[in-house]
């Protein structure tokens, strides 16, 4: 039986040059996080449950691209409604509100929620969801050397 690690556990564990690099990129990433939004941010990133840590990931990452891109950032910025998006950016003669979504693919969900297919085939465990492969925005059944040809 395979031992189903999350994406922290993997990168904090691997001893190797290039995920030492990713591990650095994202300890720089969060360094720049204020120190009252990081344990909230630290929690979710560690989180056991792909779809939170990836989410957590993709708003530090959303947060990097605007801070190098020269905006000033405001974390769940306060508002008149209740609802908060994630950030409100300023910078460049322009402001803008942002929330940072991360959505599951549908090879993602079938693998974790162990759905079943249109036609009635369980699916449970399987990453491809099916006979259908898809590579760079093509589809083929022939599988993914048809799809690359096809994106060449």
């Amino acid at each position: 039986m395979w031992d189903v690690q999350s994406r922290f556990t993997f990168l904090n564990r691997v001893d190797d040059v290039y995920f030492a690099r990713v591990r650095g990129m994202i300890e720089h990433w969060f360094a720049s996080v204020p120190p009252g939004e990081q344990a909230g941010l630290r929690g979710r990133l560690r989180a056991n449950a792909e779809a939170q840590s990836a989410s957590a990931f993709w708003e530090l990452y959303l947060r990097e691209l605007l801070r190098r891109t020269a905006f000033v950032v405001t974390h769940e910025p306060k508002r008149a409604h209740r609802r908060r998006p994630d950030f409100h950016a300023r910078g460049h003669g322009t402001s803008f509100y942002l929330e940072a979504r991360h959505a599951i693919v549908q090879e993602q969900a079938i693998a974790l929620l162990g759905v079943q297919g249109l036609e009635g085939e369980d699916h449970r465990g399987s990453l491809s969801g099916g006979s259908e492969r898809r590579l760079c925005g093509h589809r083929s059944r022939a599988g993914p050397e048809a799809a690359r040809r096809r994106c060449e």
